[in-house]
Parts: structure tokens; C-alpha cells; sequence
């Protein structure tokens, strides 16, 4: 842990519930940066399907560029119409049998933060796509009020499709 980024009290003990008191205890000495709370209202509203939630998350003049290394393809798309609609096939590729969300943990958990940049590594398997080994970089910037946004993000899938379920 850099302690200059954020100092925490780790306690090393055998017994998983003291160490979850002492996560706890540190996460209250310090409290997510404004980027890390942008990435986590992000992140909720992406695994509760809330797409208008999703843009939300995301800066007006925002930039989302996705690198399909399967497909082999490079696709931009600026400002929340066009994110929306990114939304709207991303999140409905993510869907199992049941219609929602299926589980997409970032690997580390949580993500890499360093000041307005975040990168996480995930994977995910729905009933119609398979996206293996992916990464996204996600850059923030302060808006009014000491909020972030999402400024630019740069996600790198590996997507398979499995055809229609």
C-alpha cells in the first residue's frame, strides 16, 4: 500500500473478521477519493443494469473508445447520446437467461487507482457473449461541486459471441 496515496492501519490476523474490522476502520481514516467514488457509482449502476445511471457517470464532453481485438475493430464514441447507445449493446451482451446482469468482478478487486486513473482487468460470461481476459483505463476529471466524471475511457475486450441463447 502506498502511504503517501493513502494511509491505512493493517492489522495482520489469522481471523478474517478482524481483518474486516480493520478494512473498515481504515476505509473510515480514509475515505474514497472523488474518482474512486465516481468508479463505484459507475460500476453499481453497470452490474444493476441502470444505463441512465451509467452516463451519469460520464463527463458532457466525454470519449469512449472501445478495441474489439477478436473483431479486430476500433469504435469511438463522444459525448452521452453516443455512450448511450454504446450502453445500451454492452449491457444487453452481459445478460444471462434470467435477464439480468450477469457477475462482472474487476480483477484486482478493487481496481488500480492512481490520482484520476483507474485500471481494471475483468471478465464476463452471459448466455450470448464471452468477453475473456479484458481491460479498461478509465481517466476522471473534477466537475462543479469537487465531483468526477468519467473523461475518457478506454476499454480493450477480447469479445466471443456465442450466438443467440
Amino acid at each position: 500500500v502506498d502511504s503517501s496515496i493513502c494511509p491505512k492501519v493493517v492489522y495482520c490476523h489469522p481471523i478474517g473478521t478482524v481483518m474486516a474490522l480493520a478494512e473498515r476502520a481504515a476505509d473510515m481514516i480514509c475515505p474514497p477519493s472523488i474518482y474512486e467514488k465516481c468508479w463505484e457509482d459507475h460500476f453499481t449502476a453497470h452490474n444493476a443494469d441502470n444505463l441512465d445511471g451509467v452516463v451519469a457517470s460520464y463527463a458532457d464532453d466525454c470519449v469512449l473508445q472501445e478495441y474489439d481485438h477478436v473483431a479486430g475493430t476500433t469504435k469511438t464514441y463522444s459525448g452521452h447520446e453516443e455512450v448511450k447507445e454504446f450502453f445500451k449493446v454492452h449491457l444487453a451482451s452481459l445478460k444471462g437467461k434470467d435477464g439480468k446482469i450477469v457477475d462482472v468482478q474487476p480483477i484486482p478487486n478493487p481496481p488500480l487507482v492512481k490520482e484520476n486513473i483507474l485500471w481494471v482487468n475483468w471478465s464476463a460470461k452471459s448466455n450470448t457473449t464471452e468477453y475473456k481476459d479484458c481491460a479498461d483505463t478509465f481517466i476522471f476529471k473534477e466537475v462543479k461541486d469537487g465531483e468526477a466524471k468519467i473523461a475518457f475511457h478506454y476499454q480493450h475486450v477480447n469479445k466471443y459471441n456465442l450466438g443467440p441463447n
